[in-house]
This record gives C-alpha cells, sequence and structure tokens, in this order.
C-alpha cells in the first residue's frame, strides 16, 4: 500500500490488522511504500504487526520548494525560512521519514525508488547514500536522529527484499544452494561508509553483473583515443 501522510499510513494499518482480525492469518508479508509522515503511535503498531517498509530513501532529505507546499498543511508556520519551516521538537521535524524507530519497533525495511515517477533511474545508490544522511549536499540533513548504517540499507536492498517476496531460500544473499547473483562495484562503499564519506556512495557505478551464476552485463571500457 502507498502511503505517505500519517492519516493514510494509520488508515493502512487499520486495513491490514482489520484483515489479518477477519482472516485470521497474521503471516502475510504485508507492506507499506513512502511513510513521509508517521505518527509515533502508528510507528509501534506497524513494529507490532511487523510490516515490510519500502522507503524511497532518495527522498530524505530538506527541499525549501517541496517543504513549503507540504509542512504548511501539517503545522502553523510562520514564515518561509528553512528555520521556520523544520523547527526543532516540530510534529514534521520529529516524524518524517522515522526509518530508524519504525526498524527498532520491529518493521522490516525494503527498499523502493518510485520510479520512473520522479526518475526513470531506480539510482540505488543515491538511495543509500540518502538513507545514511538524510541529505543533499550543502543543505541541512532531514530528522538526522532517524538515520540508519549502510549495513542496514544493503539488507534492504537484499535479503529483506527477498523476505518480502518469499524467496529468500532462493535469493537475497550469497549461500550455498542459493541463485549465485551479484554484482562488481566500482568501489568500496562499506569502507566508504566506515570511513565517514557516504555522499560518494551515490557516484557508484556498476561494473558486471551476475545472475544465476552467468554473467548478464558488464559496463563499456572507457574510450581511449590514440592519437
Amino acid at each position: 500500500i502507498h502511503a505517505i501522510s500519517d492519516r493514510s499510513v494509520r488508515t493502512a494499518v487499520d486495513a491490514i490488522e482489520a484483515a489479518r482480525q477477519a482472516d485470521g492469518v497474521t503471516t502475510t508479508r504485508d507492506g507499506l511504500a513512502h511513510l513521509q509522515l508517521v505518527n509515533p503511535a502508528d510507528v509501534t503498531r506497524i513494529g507490532r504487526d511487523h510490516l515490510y517498509l519500502a522507503f524511497t530513501y532518495a527522498w530524505l532529505n530538506t527541499d525549501p520548494d517541496y517543504d513549503l507546499t507540504v509542512i504548511p498543511f501539517i503545522q502553523k508556520v510562520s514564515g518561509n525560512s528553512y528555520e521556520a519551516l523544520h523547527q526543532p521538537g516540530s510534529y514534521y521535524e520529529s516524524n518524517s521519514y522515522p526509518v530508524a524507530s519504525l526498524k527498532a519497533a520491529g518493521a522490516i525495511l525494503v527498499a523502493g525508488s518510485d520510479a520512473p515517477v520522479e526518475t526513470r533511474d531506480p539510482r540505488p545508490f543515491v538511495n543509500m547514500t540518502h538513507a545514511v544522511t538524510r541529505k543533499w549536499a550543502n543543505r541541512p540533513p532531514l530528522n538526522p536522529r532517524q538515520s540508519i548504517p549502510l549495513r542496514d540499507v544493503i539488507d534492504a536492498y537484499t535479503i529483506n527484499g527477498a523476505r518480502m517476496l518469499n524467496i529468500q531460500k532462493e535469493a537475497g544473499s550469497l549461500e550455498v544452494g542459493k541463485s549465485a547473483d551479484f554484482i562488481l562495484l566500482d568501489r568500496d562503499i562499506l569502507s566508504l561508509a566506515d570511513g565517514g564519506h557516504p555522499d560518494s556512495i551515490a557516484d557508484t557505478k556498476v561494473l558486471a553483473t551476475w545472475f544465476k551464476g552467468q554473467k548478464v552485463y558488464a559496463a563499456p571500457e572507457p574510450h581511449t583515443h590514440v592519437p
């Protein structure tokens, strides 16, 4: 279910819980996408229900133009400055994209892109960067206490996504007996995150892709001009 606002998130959770109560099945892999704003009471419910959450992590940032179209409809704002829109301790500032709190409560993080709505490129490495930094360069971060480590983001893109699709025995991690699906990157993204340079993850390029043990993609070789 795609849910953006706190009211839509609550309505979605109400529907899922009603369906589970009606049929007695609590093991379905129910999921929500986006979750821009979540009331703390619903964070607890989502965790208790172990829902899968597909965040578009690239949206975890402050954007003056966009913020002005959203925040004044949620809480009283005086002025259009960054300080007016992002008041410390305000409802929006405290509950926007509460990724870390939802994970701590028991929700399972997966990853989405919403492509081709904003961009046709799913841009996974841009999403990974924003999950860690929650900002664009030269802008303050959005609700930075809700940042998550890169390893949690990688899990969201791999094993957690496989669990949501109920294919975790066949895919989602490199283990004996599973499909040999993996990519070769042009940089060590874990070292970048551990070394305090998560912004550089956004520029990561895939050099090669293997699916079921077969190479199915190789990046073009850089063209060298010979005079």
